[in-house]
């Protein structure tokens, strides 16, 4: 009797191991299945500001690639070619008054628009059409100005598992990777600007990096040390008068720690 008990037992146990083992395989396929569609969705988006707003340089005609190669300033003119990338904003403001700006990055998947809510929550899980998405949006910091015109601007982005967002910052944390993408460009509806990337590291999620600095003179002394704690020796030096971006994204290897890429703005046109 007591071994047929125990059988029934054994039994019992088992059908409810299998049981909580199923529900934990279709939770898990179910969370899966859902993060490939919000990714899919997130992509669609992008393509659709993209071919709303985008036009490539190729497609320009030649007198106004001309003006543009005109506009670089002379110590550019050699080292860093015009943006490939013309950006309508109208045509995105229409979509969401909320974009500001868009980032480029060529030969990346970094080719965005960015955002800038009321707050720093809004945009983390919403994409540029108000729509829920675990992709979330690349959005500036809401206590920076749109224009960029504060001493550093900070841009957050999720770290996509698929690499999009802000999925290859990490990247930069080889030498290799920075001496193959050194620069990205920000376009705003009034200038288009280059940024130069000067540093990256791992650093705390309440670091001074999100503290904005009141005065030059704090400035230089922060970039000074963010500049020492670079994973990548920069093609570009520091002008004390430059304005910074910060790029901000998770490290996941790192708990709850960021990774961030830092760069100056130069001024195209």
């Amino acid at each position: 009797m007591n071994k047929e008990k125990n059988t029934n037992k054994s039994h019992y146990l088992l059908y409810i191991f299998l049981g909580i083992t199923l529900i934990v395989f279709v939770f898990s396929a179910y969370k899966v299945v859902s993060y490939i569609a919000a990714q899919k969705q997130a992509e669609e988006n992008v393509s659709f500001l993209s071919d709303i707003a985008i036009t490539k340089i190729d497609e320009v005609a030649e007198d106004n690639i001309e003006e543009i190669e005109n506009s670089l300033p002379e110590e550019s003119k050699n080292t860093i070619p015009p943006c490939p990338i013309s950006v309508d904003f109208d045509a995105l403001k229409q979509q969401n008054k909320d974009i500001i700006a868009w980032i480029y990055s060529p030969d990346t998947v970094i080719n965005y628009p960015i955002v800038q809510g009321n707050d720093n929550q809004y945009y983390v899980k919403r994409l540029t059409n108000r729509k829920w998405n675990v992709g979330g949006s690349l959005f500036l910091d809401f206590r920076n100005s749109p224009d960029f015109s504060d001493k550093n601007s900070v841009i957050y982005g999720h770290n996509m598992t698929n690499n999009t967002m802000f999925g290859t910052i990490m990247d930069y944390a080889s030498q290799d990777y920075y001496d193959k993408h050194p620069y990205m460009y920000i376009i705003t509806p009034e200038k288009t600007y280059c940024l130069e990337l000067l540093t990256g590291f791992i650093t705390k999620s309440h670091s001074r990096v999100y503290e904005f600095p009141q005065s030059d003179e704090e400035k230089k002394k922060d970039v000074k040390t963010w500049l020492e704690r670079s994973d990548f020796k920069p093609e570009f030096e520091y002008e004390d008068d430059s304005r910074l971006v910060t790029l901000s994204t998770c490290a996941e290897a790192y708990g709850s720690k960021r990774y961030v890429l830092i760069g100056a703005l130069k001024e195209m046109k």
